[in-house]
Formats: C-alpha cells, structure tokens, sequence
C-alpha cells in the first residue's frame, strides 16, 4: 500500500523530471496556446470600443455613442462564441501533448494544432470544453445565488431595523462574505477539477461522449478528494513564485518610469516588463506542464494504470 504523501511526492518529482527534459517544448507550446487567445481579446477589445473612441474624437454624443455601444455589444456575444470555440481545440491539444509528456514520448508543439487538422478531434475538443463549462456551471450557481441571496438579505435586514451602516461595516461584511464564499468554493473547484481527467479519456476513445468521459474520469477520484485538495496545495509556493517574479519586475519598471528622467526611464520601463513577460512565459510553461502532467499522473494511479509510480506507462 502506498502513502499517500509519498505516492504524490512520487508522481511529481517523476513529472517534474520529465518536464524539466522538455522545458522548450512546455514553454513554446505554452506561448503558442496563448497567442491565438490575444488575438481574440484585441478583436473584443477593438469591438467594442473601436467605433467609440473614433465617433468620440470626431465630436459625436449622446445616442450616437449609446447607439454604437449597442451594436457593438450584440458582436461580442459572436467573438465570445467563438472563444469557446477555440478554447476547445487549442485545449485537447495541449492535453493531448501533456498525456504524451507523462507517457514517456517526446510530443512536439505541434500537438496543439492536431485537433484541427481533423473534423471528428476538433468536434470532440468543442463538446469537452462545453461540457467542462456546463459543469463548472451546474456546481457553481447554487452557492453564488446562495451567498447573494444571504448578502441582499443582511443588508435589507439591517435598513428595515434602523440600523445605519457605514462604509466600514459594508466593506467588511462584504470581505467576510466573500470569504465565507470562497471557501464554500473549495470543495467545488476540487470536484471540477476532476473532471478534466476525462480529457485522458477522451484522448483514448474519441467517440466517447464528453459527458461520460469528464463523468467516468471523474469518479476515479471518488473518495480521494481530500487527496487532489492536498495535491492541489503542493503547488502553493510555485504560484507564490509567479506572483512575486511579476510583481517585482512591475515595480523595477514603474520606479524607472518614475524616478528615471527621460527617454533612460521608458527604456528601463519597457525593459522591465519585456523581463517579466520572458520570465512569466518560462514560469507559467513549467508549472503548467508540471501541473498537469502531474494530475495525469495522479488519474493514472487512482485509475489503476500504473502500478508503480516512479515509472510511467510507456
């Protein structure tokens, strides 16, 4: 019988070995996944304030802003969509290269673009990501109508006794609330996070419904759940690194682009963030590639696939 602390010490250091051989491919296949998702946000960002700011400069107010901020928001629900689209794609791709990763092959970054070279992966990364988005959904709307519900009640409450509330007492109550929320949260983002085992499933048997694979991967880790929350919180000072990689490199640039006069401070500016940019793309490629091989892992085990966990299935 395996402990369970060692079984995941295990996993992740065999994971994080893997990665570290291949730390390119992680890094560039990570870049490539978000290109195609800064291409859409520009497209968002020029659809719905493009037309404003050019009828803005040219003098127009008042309905013909209101009228041109309508028009636009109907276009965004199509650039939306189309986000959903790609995200699955893009998504069944990168699994696709991580599940080879942990295997034992050597995927390249092509394996992002492979769904879309055949109708029958691209459909099937178009239901996963819809499916996974349709649960997430399913488990968070009872506790977010919940906590709002409570919150508008506290608050009606306390007006209907007379009771003055300051702008003290509604931050805190607010922060307190939230809070609470989160943490009601956990055991859901847990539960939701399970559900992307089926991703391996669906890898295996494209015909799969997507339903039944999030379903069927998902129930792999039925009674082991306190065990992906721990899983999920050895990861805690990899994202504490991220953070203060980035907040450093933002300081460095806002104290050239303020205490450095002339073109030298936007040079260090521009610097700085280039820096942070290159760091954060060499960072989040790691950890997302160690995450995820690591979860895979983990499925894998519970799965009883692998057997033995210092060597991966080849």
């Amino acid at each position: 019988m395996h402990d369970r602390v060692q079984v995941r010490k295990t996993i992740k250091r065999q994971c994080k070995r893997r990665v570290k051989e291949q730390i390119g491919r992680c890094v560039g296949i990570q870049f490539l996944y978000a290109v195609p998702y800064f291409l859409l946000v520009l497209i968002l960002y020029l659809t719905i304030f493009g037309d404003l700011f050019a009828l803005y400069a040219n003098g127009y107010r008042g309905n013909a802003l209101s009228m041109a901020m309508e028009r636009n928001l109907n276009s965004v629900w199509l650039v939306i969509f189309v986000m959903l689209v790609v995200t699955g794609p893009l998504m069944y791709g990168m699994m696709r290269f991580y599940i080879g990763l942990f295997r034992g092959e050597e995927p390249g970054v092509s394996a992002l673009f492979q769904p879309f070279t055949s109708l029958h992966s691209f459909w099937a990364g178009v239901r996963m990501e819809f499916c996974l988005f349709f649960r997430q959904l399913l488990w968070s709307v009872l506790p977010t109508a919940l906590f709002f519900f409570v919150g508008m009640g506290l608050l009606v409450n306390a007006v209907a006794s007379g009771h003055y509330l300051t702008q003290t007492d509604l931050t805190v109550a607010v922060a307190v609330l939230y809070v609470f929320y989160q943490l009601v949260l956990i055991p859901i983002r847990i539960k939701v996070m399970t559900y992307q085992a089926g991703w391996v499933l669906i890898s295996e048997h494209e015909a799969l419904g997507a339903w039944d694979a999030t379903r069927d991967g998902s129930s792999v880790f039925h009674g082991h759940y306190g065990k992906v929350l721990l899983f999920v919180l050895s990861f805690f000072w990899w994202y504490v690194l991220s953070g203060l990689v980035s907040g450093l490199c933002w300081l460095i640039a806002m104290f050239g682009f303020v205490f450095i006069p002339g073109a030298s401070g936007f040079v260090a500016f521009l610097l700085a963030l280039a820096a942070g940019a290159c760091l954060g793309v060499v960072i989040n490629g790691f950890l997302a590639a160690y995450i995820n091989t690591s979860f895979i892992g983990l499925f894998e085990f519970y799965a009883g696939r692998t057997q033995d966990v210092s060597q991966p299935e080849q």
